[in-house]
């Protein structure tokens, strides 16, 4: 379901882009916009902190693995 829906999302998004004919400038400023955004959260949220939530049972095969 989310490949379809991204793909489609970013064929809409260019299309809506071309018509109004910026697509160029848009397209940079929106992924440095969304770069900024996710990075942060990836780093510090799910990355820094080793929330169990985003690799759930690491802990419990790294113990494995030591054994």
């Amino acid at each position: 379901v989310w490949l379809p829906l991204v793909y489609f999302e970013a064929v809409g998004a260019r299309w809506i882009l071309c018509k109004l004919g910026i697509l160029r400038p848009a397209s940079w400023v929106l992924l440095a916009a969304s770069f900024c955004v996710f990075v942060p959260s990836y780093v510090v949220t799910f990355g820094g902190s080793g929330n169990g939530n985003y690799f759930p049972g690491l802990c419990e095969a790294i113990e494995y693995c030591e054994r």
